[in-house]
């Protein structure tokens, strides 16, 4: 529960971003503090950016089940539906990289 908890809070609460270059450029494309940035973060370019999505629906009802078993609140931002996508890009490697 604590790991949930805390996991969630790091990842959907907006952080001091004075050195943060990208800030700006994340608050145009929509994406704010919140689960449905995490949402973008995973599968941004298959869910995000093409408005109203069952798959986003179903998975902000699993989240919310999850919070009330653990009292934990949802927060704003559920969904990624008016955000874009964030660009990817791989490594030599074979990795996947977010921009």
């Amino acid at each position: 529960m604590i790991s949930f908890s805390s996991s969630s809070s790091s990842t959907t609460t907006d952080h001091d971003h004075d050195h943060d270059h990208d800030h700006d450029h994340d608050l145009f494309a929509g994406r704010l503090p919140g689960y449905g940035t995490i949402t973008n973060i995973i599968n941004g370019g298959l869910e995000c950016g093409i408005g109203p999505d069952q798959r986003v629906k179903d998975r902000i009802g699993f989240y919310m089940t999850y919070c009330d078993l653990f009292g934990i609140e949802y927060g704003d931002n559920l969904d990624c539906s008016n955000q874009s996508p964030l660009a990817a890009s791989w490594t030599a490697s074979g990795h996947q990289v977010t921009k």
